[in-house]
């Protein structure tokens, strides 16, 4: 029966008002609640209900007035949902078409359901799959690199709400805030992270590319994040070093490194100067121009064995330079009658 404005539901011999309202909803209610079970008290349907809304559905949600799970609770109870006929027949169907149409429902994905309801409901369960997800993390962060703050409660939350078990890029993504960085030594990461800074500066080193180490945390930081791949990176060193040593671009671009396809280079001139083969970078000057002093780009090996032993270098600084240059001087002597064959004047 419909509300009758000309009729006094709550006695005060007043009509159409809001108490009048009220006290009609009120007569209503009693009417749809006589001769079946108080709110929520059969347990049979209760255990039916799915688990992501058991342990939600007491009190309701403050971020989502009037529209959350225990508003719909309060309505079922109004339309008679929780009836046993009725929850068997269109009852469970209404109920639950109602929780998805809610704003608490739609702001929370299937995930944080489930574990929302499983911290109520089954707190010793929740603890378990809680202390799992720090499990996981402590081993992620000892593989990666990642410093994660000793409480974990937190973040394993967020692995078991946002399902980082299924979306690993999504778990990366916020890890990597936590990369541990050192500026002390040549290496600033440690675990994977460290392992792609240690092979992107290797790359750098064996094709002459100088980089900073602010070039190189980026990099990182980015792989660890997911937004950049260590690939991209490589990629990009490669084509600095094709820019670099144009003779060798396609080689480069193909995988060798510059240093590999400079090794004639490096040993003559560490043969010539005495020098030590790692002590010569790819910016060295001498390598330099055996590497771009040629008309089609590198001298050939003779040629700079030349170059080399005609430098001050060679003469003031090597030891085979100073003993050819007092065996040539002792022969111009020689020729002039300054000193005997024998060596003496």
């Amino acid at each position: 029966m419909a509300f009758d404005e000309n009729k006094d539901y709550d006695g005060d011999n007043k009509t159409g008002t809001k108490k009048d309202k009220k006290a009609y909803k009120e007569q209503q209610n009693r009417g749809a609640n006589e001769g079946r079970p108080g709110p929520m008290d059969n347990e049979v349907v209760y255990a039916e209900l799915p688990r992501w809304l058991r342990g939600m559905i007491e009190t309701p949600n403050p971020n989502f007035p009037g529209s959350n799970y225990h508003s719909v609770v309060q309505q079922g109870i109004d339309a008679g949902w929780f009836v046993k006929e009725t929850w068997d027949g269109q009852g469970e169907e209404n109920f639950l078409s109602a929780i998805m149409d809610t704003d608490e429902y739609r702001a929370n994905n299937e995930a944080t359901r489930n574990y929302l309801a499983l911290e109520v409901a089954e707190p010793e369960q929740y603890k378990f799959e809680l202390d799992a997800a720090k499990a996981v993390l402590q081993r992620e962060a000892a593989a990666k690199g990642y410093a994660l703050p000793g409480n974990l409660d937190d973040l394993a939350r967020q692995y078991l709400y946002q399902s980082w078990n299924d979306n690993p890029a999504l778990m990366q993504g916020a890890l990597s805030a936590y990369l541990s960085e050192d500026a002390k030594g040549d290496f600033a990461f440690r675990g994977d992270a460290g392992d792609a800074e240690q092979s992107l500066k290797y790359l750098a080193s064996q094709n002459g590319i100088g980089l900073s180490d602010g070039y190189f945390s980026g990099a990182v930081r980015a792989i660890s994040s997911g937004l950049g791949a260590q690939e991209d990176y490589e990629r990009e060193i490669r084509e600095m070093a094709a820019g670099k040593f144009p003779q060798y671009s396609d080689r480069i671009l193909g995988g060798e490194n510059a240093r590999d396809l400079a090794s004639g280079y490096i040993a003559v001139l560490a043969d010539t100067f005495e020098m030590d083969t790692q002590a010569i970078t790819l910016d060295n000057e001498w390598l330099m121009k055996g590497l771009m002093g040629g008309a089609d780009g590198s001298m050939n090996l003779w040629d700079y064995r030349t170059l080399l032993r005609n430098s001050d270098y060679w003469i003031n600084q090597t030891q085979e330079g100073r003993d050819t240059m007092v065996d040539v001087g002792t022969q111009v002597l020689e020729k002039l009658g300054f000193i005997g064959t024998g060596g003496t004047y």
